[in-house]
């Protein structure tokens, strides 16, 4: 009887000092973690055309039509900007001559596009892509495409790499 006795007091201590050793582990765990608190901020890139041009119904042959294109970086982050300008009806683009600016701005590419050739700061605004419209011959309803698309310039070192093209 005494060995059972001792037996059960052994067993019941051994209980006691598992529940003593996970109390404490848990109260350690409570008392030592500490929590952060971690800001990520994701940047937003974000562009849009301005552009200044009064369409008119006819174009005159040997007149000159003021139609100025830039790109305003409206984003949190500086990105690079490319853009594709053409004539919707392609046999109007013989009969007008425009003054592309080709020092902030590359030469058409291969995929279309005009890139800006520098990172476009937050807020800043591109020079202008062009300026001018010279009809080179008589122009009815005169249509053009202007599309921009913007990367964010961290990681690349110039636009067409930015943007994927070799």
């Amino acid at each position: 009887m005494l060995r059972e006795g001792k037996q059960i007091f052994v067993a019941i201590a051994a209980c006691i000092l598992c529940l003593l050793l996970a109390a404490t582990g848990s109260f350690a765990f409570y008392v030592t973690n500490t929590a952060r608190n971690n800001t990520i901020s994701v940047g937003e890139n974000v562009t849009e055309i301005e552009e200044v041009f009064q369409p008119p119904e006819f174009m005159e042959k040997g007149k000159d039509y003021t139609k100025k294109v830039t790109v305003r970086n409206r984003g949190s982050v500086p990105c690079y900007v490319r853009v594709f300008a053409e004539a919707v009806d392609p046999g109007m683009s013989d009969a007008l001559e425009i003054d592309w600016n080709r020092t902030e701005w590359t030469d058409k590419q291969k995929d279309g596009y005009y890139y800006y050739k520098e990172p476009l700061p937050v807020g800043a605004v591109t020079a202008p892509l062009f300026t001018t419209l010279h009809a080179a011959a008589e122009l009815e309803n005169f249509r053009m495409i202007v599309y921009s698309e913007s990367i964010q310039a961290e990681g690349a070192s110039a636009p067409q790499e930015a943007f994927g093209e070799q």
